[in-house]
């Protein structure tokens, strides 16, 4: 993708997304009703989430000119009369909210786990099998990877390896 003479190659991103939409299809199928958000459901479209470069830019210039919407405040400024106006390109955080989320502290005693779920969802699992969730420590890892790969090959590695973009932030980004 060319933006202003610089090329955008998001091939290592995509391969991540293609790989997590999977998963999501997969707990998705395992869990079948339990999962109960559905099209317009927009709980977890809040304002504040902060993306790496990577995530930022394949928003920004997978789908065009992008306007904030009409929203309402104190939801996700991509979020259309409950709709997400980005929905293709939404990034890792938003397309594994809802599914049972692992994280792990490797730095406590023990290496303590938390399993974060949606409240909507999953109101009649007491347990959640360790094959069926998604371990965040690892897509995490994956993405920060992929993110600096993104940044070395746009040049711009040394000026944006520690940043972070709002999603407020993604209509103005050159």
């Amino acid at each position: 993708m060319k933006h202003r003479g610089m090329t955008f190659n998001f091939g290592h991103y995509e391969n991540l997304l293609q790989s997590l939409d999977a998963i999501c299809r997969s707990l998705a199928d395992y869990y079948g009703a339990e999962i109960r958000c559905r099209e317009a459901c927009a709980s977890c479209c809040i304002p504040g989430i902060s993306l790496f470069p990577v995530e930022a830019w394949y928003i920004k210039h997978s789908l065009g000119p992008l306007q904030a919407s009409g929203r309402s405040s104190g939801s996700c400024i991509f979020l259309d009369h409950g709709l997400c106006s980005v929905y293709r390109a939404r990034p890792v955080l938003c397309r594994t909210q809802g599914f049972p989320l692992l994280y792990r502290d490797e730095t406590g005693a023990g290496g303590a786990a938390e399993i974060s779920a949606c409240e909507i969802n999953f109101t009649g699992v007491k347990e959640f099998p360790i094959g069926h969730i998604i371990e965040m420590d690892k897509v995490n890892l994956s993405l920060a990877a992929v993110n600096i790969r993104f940044l070395h090959d746009i040049g711009r590695y040394e000026e944006l390896k520690n940043s972070r973009f709002a999603m407020e932030e993604i209509p103005a980004l050159e």
